[in-house]
């Protein structure tokens, strides 16, 4: 499960590169300020995310709780409505075509499953009780 997170953060990470560049070099002749500062906001997001990804690979390793699994696909999907809800309404506006106003609307969605990533995370890591103990061989 590891290995897949870090390919698909990867790959996400290398996308929000890829459009931040876009956005700063390209889409400014022809975005108005807002968008282009929304567009920032989804690229941002989509890169602290996908690196939240490679996190909950790297606790996985460790741990093997299914939260973590919950919480890499609690951020792809949040990537996926958040940041591409953000996309798509400034393509759909460019194009003058009105499904804008209705994408956008996922966008909660995603930001509330970017919350519950992080709190999968949060209680899959085991508090030290829980911690299986340590032999004098592994000490």
């Amino acid at each position: 499960m590891h290995r897949l997170f870090f390919r698909t953060a990867s790959i996400l990470a290398a996308v929000a590169v890829v459009f931040g560049a876009f956005g700063a070099h390209l889409l400014k002749k022809y975005l108005p300020v807002d968008d282009l500062t929304g567009y920032h906001t989804a690229v941002g997001y989509q890169m602290t995310h996908a690196l939240g990804i490679f996190i909950a690979g790297i606790i996985y390793r460790f741990y093997r709780s299914k939260g973590l699994i919950w919480a890499g696909y609690c951020f792809m999907l949040g990537i996926m409505f958040f940041s591409g809800s953000i996309y798509l309404r400034l393509l759909f506006n460019y194009l003058q075509l009105d499904w804008g106003r209705i994408v956008i609307m996922f966008a909660p969605l995603g930001g509330t499953l970017f919350a519950l990533g992080w709190i999968f995370i949060l209680f899959s890591i085991p508090s030290r009780k829980q911690l299986p103990k340590k032999t004098d061989e592994e000490a």
